[in-house]
């Protein structure tokens, strides 16, 4: 197999999407989203989690495409 940066990096980080699914499915997110959506302060007031981290998931989540972010607010992405 030929090495590349690409590979190694693949490998080191391929992990990554899942952690942050997995995440947001053991704090339950995606409840908090659905519909109207809502802002990252709101939902770590509702979680207890710290705002900072919480809005660090979020952006994971709307990186990954399953919220859209749209301003200061956090949608979940329909299905389908």
């Amino acid at each position: 197999m030929d090495w590349t940066i690409a590979k190694l990096t693949d490998m080191a980080t391929g992990y990554w999407p899942a952690a942050v699914l997995s995440a947001a499915v053991e704090l339950g997110v995606f409840p908090l989203v659905d519909g109207e959506g809502a802002e990252a302060d709101t939902v770590a007031g509702r979680l207890g989690t710290s705002p900072r981290h919480t809005r660090q998931l979020l952006d994971a989540l709307a990186a990954l495409g399953l919220l859209i972010k749209t301003g200061k607010t956090y949608l979940l992405h329909a299905c389908g």
